[in-house]
């Protein structure tokens, strides 16, 4: 692959390694790579231990995935299985205080063969930097991705960037618990 990658003029390849994975993060490295971000997938089964509190003022709507592209602060660069291309069947959403927009989110609900919700699962939440509401912007994202009506259906985050922010802060508090590590 690093021959290919020279050939073709390549200046940056991305490789995600499973955390636990200590041979194939040594051999990354020895081969030129470096650590530049860690991800987490979260988890939660049962019911979440208590509602999500929202503004009142922040909306929050389904957009296309060119709205949420045309952002000023849209994120193209995440793990490949959250990028638009490699994600089927998913919804976008919209945090706005007015006509601003706050931030968005990208995720999905799939379902059992026989109709019934299996997992929503959360892709992206990415609020624009150095925002004030970031905290209120991420709760009302969380509250309408991960509404449903069954509250016990099993809730995932995929590839989120495991950094102190409000988006792990808020999952945490609600019951999420780690179950990969890349």
């Amino acid at each position: 692959c690093l021959n290919i990658y020279e050939e073709l003029d390549v200046e940056i390849a991305r490789l995600e390694a499973i955390k636990e994975n200590e041979a194939a993060i040594k051999l990354y490295k020895k081969m030129g790579y470096q650590t530049f971000e860690e991800l987490i997938f979260l988890q939660h089964e049962g019911v979440m231990s208590n509602v999500i509190e929202t503004s009142k003022d922040i909306t929050v709507n389904e957009v296309s995935m060119r709205d949420i592209q045309n952002l000023s602060f849209y994120e193209p660069v995440t793990a490949w299985q959250t990028q638009f291309p490699s994600l089927k069947e998913f919804t976008c959403l919209i945090a706005m205080d007015k006509n601003t927009p706050l931030g968005y989110a990208v995720y999905k609900r799939g379902y059992k063969e026989t109709g019934e919700l299996a997992a929503i699962v959360l892709y992206q939440c990415v609020i624009g930097a150095h925002h004030s509401r970031e905290e209120e912007a991420v709760s009302s994202l969380i509250e309408r991705a991960f509404t449903s009506e069954d509250t016990a259906v099993r809730k995932i985050t995929m590839n989120i960037p495991k950094k102190d922010n409000a988006l792990n802060r808020l999952l945490t508090e609600k019951g999420f618990t780690t179950f990969v590590e890349q």
